[in-house]
C-alpha cells in the first residue's frame, strides 16, 4: 500500500511485510519467513513510475424503483436505474420478473432504464422483481422490489 509520495514525486513510500522485498527487476519476490518476522513491516522507497496503482472495482448501485401494483394482463413498464462509481461499462443486466421469467440486455450509459413485462395471474400475487447490473469488471450490483398482480 502506497503511504506517501516524495516532494518530487518520483519516490513512492510503501509499507510491506518484511518477507517480501522488491527485486532489483522491481518485481515483488516473497522470501521466506526469517526469525518470526511474519506479519512485521518495513518501509521501502520505489520509484513511482515503477508502480501500476489499480483503483478496487466497485458493484454498480441498482435502483428498482418503488413497490408498485399492476393489473394481470397488461404491459407491466418498470422503470430502474443504476450509478457505477467506476464508470466502467458497458453494462450488462438481468431482470428477474418474480413469475419464472427474466429478461437480459446491455446499456452503454449510466442512469434511468425502462423495460416492460405481461403478467398473466389467475389470483391476485405479490411478486419481486431483482434487477441485476453487471460492469465491465464483472462487479456487480442488485435491487429488488414486489409488484402486486391484481386480476379484475
Amino acid at each position: 500500500m502506497v503511504k506517501s509520495i516524495s516532494a518530487d514525486g518520483n519516490f513512492c513510500e510503501l509499507h510491506v511485510p518484511k518477507f517480501y522485498f522488491v527485486h532489483p527487476n522491481e518485481e515483488t519476490v516473497q522470501a521466506p519467513p526469517i526469525d518470526n518476522v511474519v506479519g512485521k513491516i518495513e518501509t521501502v522507497w520505489v520509484p513511482c513510475s515503477s508502480l501500476q496503482i489499480q483503483a478496487a472495482s466497485s458493484a454498480p448501485v441498482v435502483n428498482a424503483g418503488p413497490d408498485e401494483r399492476t393489473l394481470t394482463g397488461l404491459l407491466y413498464p418498470l422503470n430502474w436505474s443504476f450509478t457505477d462509481a467506476n464508470h466502467d461499462g458497458p453494462w450488462s443486466y438481468t431482470i428477474d420478473w418474480g413469475d419464472g421469467s427474466t429478461s437480459t440486455g446491455s446499456v452503454a450509459n449510466e442512469g434511468s432504464h425502462s423495460d416492460g413485462h405481461t403478467y398473466i395471474v389467475l389470483l391476485q400475487r405479490n411478486l419481486t422483481i431483482t434487477v441485476t447490473v453487471t460492469d465491465a469488471s464483472g462487479s456487480s450490483g442488485s435491487d429488488s422490489k414486489v409488484v402486486t398482480v391484481f386480476v379484475l
